[in-house]
This record gives structure tokens, sequence and C-alpha cells, in this order.
């Protein structure tokens, strides 16, 4: 945790928005997805200028899977013209997270990401209040197609409607709410790294906009992070006590349903990871993965992919681009482990690894420090490159 007096520069916060948006906001459409990553990423090429040498290692190892699952994937098209543009868009996320690591110290990139996801959090607390107390008003606000589907909005959040009515849970300005908890839990984790003393009024907007998400995953994650408040601070761990004790039949309430619904042995979990299992099986035999064109003929003839980010990495780019993952990750957790369980935890349930948002995490360090270089790190490079090419600092502890 660090307190800080960084200088808050309005066009950082506006890049922010701008990567949030992109990463979970359902209403963009895919070219304006794309065209704003490039955006993006053309604004900050001048930080190529002078990478380590152990991050450029592994943004050529990344983007060399990238390349040779491309070429891989002309078996699934007549042409290159043919191709899923997904195989270019993949890569430019992750040259545009090696960018952002190379602009933002890490604690700054947290200090922004903090205030554009507590304005998200408090934002959709107003649409929780409309769907809790007015459901009849959420019918009123704008129609917007996902997918097959079709939901309601209010530009600053979403209410989704399933077929028996509005949806009682929580989406934020995401597609749904198992991807809007990631966003709030990084928000809260945040916050909690950047500042000595947390403020609690943030924290307990932040907490309650995960806990009305109603996300299995989003409220192991919470826990994690509570755990982590509690023993930090005694006023925060006196307030989580009483509010504890004044709602126990409701937390009660809340696990019961998640155990008999959501978990291990539930129709629910069933569907989940059935596809999951069905693409390891079908990409086991194929070292690079289907393809992305092939990813979309799988799809097509199976009706379901899968829900998680390392059944889709797998099937997509087989087992170089989910080894290269898992080392990242466990890389990271020896580093900063509650920032890793809340990705690994999100990633077993949604498909998250390419966002721009998230990519940034691959390559950036957590630093404790507010120096003017910051720490950096690269999980890949630490095993294969010579600690003495550049400075290193020591490892950090989550």
């Amino acid at each position: 945790m660090v307190g800080t007096n960084e200088r808050v520069r309005p066009l950082r916060i506006f890049e922010m928005t701008v990567l949030v948006l992109v990463s979970f906001s359902p209403l963009l459409s895919k070219t304006e997805r794309a065209f704003f990553t490039f955006l993006v990423l053309a604004l900050n090429l001048r930080f190529l200028a002078r990478p380590s040498r152990r991050t450029a290692f592994a943004l050529f190892m990344l983007l060399s899977v990238f390349i040779v699952g491309g070429i891989v994937d002309l078996r699934n098209v007549g042409s290159i013209g043919d191709m899923n543009g997904l195989s270019i868009y993949f890569p430019m996320c992750f040259l545009l997270g090696f960018l952002l690591s190379e602009k933002y110290r890490a604690t700054e990139y947290l200090i922004y990401l903090d205030k554009v996801a507590f304005i998200a959090a408090a934002l959709s607390l107003v649409g929780v209040c409309v769907y809790i107390f007015t459901p009849e008003l959420a019918y009123r606000m704008p129609i917007y197609q996902y997918y097959n589907t079709s939901h309601r909005t209010a530009y600053l959040f979403n209410i989704l409607i399933s077929s028996t009515g509005v949806v009682r849970r929580n989406a934020g300005i995401a597609w749904e709410p198992g991807a809007f908890q990631f966003l709030l839990n990084l928000g809260l984790y945040a916050h909690s790294e950047t500042n000595k003393k947390v403020n609690t009024l943030r924290t307990a907007i932040y907490i309650a906009a995960v806990v009305f998400t109603r996300s299995t995953a989003g409220l192991i994650i919470l826990s994690f992070i509570v755990v982590r408040l509690i023993q930090r601070d005694r006023v925060t761990r006196w307030l989580f006590a009483v509010s504890f004790l004044a709602s126990i039949g409701v937390i009660w309430q809340e696990i019961v349903y998640h155990y008999t619904t959501k978990l291990v042995g539930s129709a629910y979990f069933t569907a989940r990871m059935q596809p999951t299992v069905a693409a390891f099986r079908a990409a086991a035999g194929h070292v690079w993965g289907l393809g992305n064109s092939g990813y979309d003929v799988y799809y097509e003839s199976v009706g379901t992919g899968p829900w998680d980010s390392f059944g889709q990495i797998f099937l997509r780019y087989g087992y170089p681009l989910l080894l290269i993952i898992g080392v990242i990750l466990l890389e990271l957790f020896k580093s900063r482990k509650h920032l890793a369980l809340i990705l690994l935890v999100t990633f077993l349930s949604q498909g998250i690894w390419f966002l721009p948002l998230v990519t940034p995490f691959y390559f950036i360090g957590l630093s404790k420090g507010s120096g003017t270089h910051g720490r950096r790190w690269c999980a890949i490079a630490d095993t294969v490159v010579d600690e003495h090419t550049s400075a290193r600092g020591k490892p950090l502890v989550g």
C-alpha cells in the first residue's frame, strides 16, 4: 500500500475510461472497439522507444505465438482476406498492454483505474435502485442488442432482461454481472493498494456493487480483498464485524444460494464446465490450437464455446499461449498474490484474457513505491534473460 500525492492528469483519466469502455461495454460494436483500441495504441507508439530487454522479450514471445497461430489458421480459410479479424485484434491488444506498461508506473496505472472503476460502481447502484424499487422503469429505457439477446440501458448502466423479466443482478456498464465484478474488484484492490488508509464510503460502495452482481466469482474475490482489508486496519475490522453481525441472515441465504445453484455439482456449474472440457478435448491434438477461424468452425458445430479464458486460449492458440499465460499468472502470484487471484478466479469464469484493460498486467510490476521510474517486470523473460542486463527491484509481496 502506498500513500500517494499523484498529480491527476485529465487525459489519462480519459484514456482509462476508453480502456474500460472498450473492454466491458456491450454498447460498442466490434468495429468501434477495434477503432478505439487502435487509436489508443497509435497515440502511445512513442513508448516503444526504449523498452527493457525483459519486457521486449516477453512481447516478442507473445507476438510470435500470435503470428504462428495466424499462419496455422490459414488452413481454415481460402485466403488471407478470409481470416478472422481477431487474429489482428488479439496481438493489437497485447501490444497496447506493453505500451501502457512502458507509459505508466504501476502505482499510477492503479490510481487511474480506481478513479474510473469507482464512478462505474457508484452509477451501477443507481441501476440497482431502479430494478429493485421501480423495475417497470427499465422497460422505458433504450434497447440494445447483445448477440441474440435484447436488454435495456441508461448508457451509464445496463439492466439485463430475460424471458421472465428484469434480471435482478448488477451488470453495471458491462455485458454481464460476472464481467462487471472483475472491474469492481480490480477497483477496490487498486484503491487499497494505493492508499495507506482506505476511504470507508468508497470501500462500502465497491462492496455493495459487487454484492449486487450476485456473481459467485465476484464474491469469492471480494472475500480475499475483505480479509486483506480487515488485517490492515482496526477501524475497518470493527466496521466489517458489525456489518457482518447485522446482516448474517442475508449472508447465509447468499451462501446457500451459491452453494446449491452455482457451485460444483449444480446444473449451472455443469452447463458452464462442459464447454470448457469439450474445448480442451477438441484442441488436445493441435499444438497451436484450432486458430481463430477454426474456433468459429468449432463454435458453429457445437453451438457453445468455452466461457472461461483458459478454454478460449487453448482452443484458439493451443499449448504455447496457454503455457505463457500460465507462467505469467504463476509469477504474478509470487509477487502480487491478490492481483493474481483476481485474474485467476475471473479467468476461470470469463473470457477476459485479451481485454485492453487486462493486458498491461501481463507486463506491469505493481510497485509499492512511487519513485520516478517504478518497477516493471515480465514473468516470462525473468526466467530467460540475464539478470545483469538491467536493474531489478526486490520482488514485491502481495
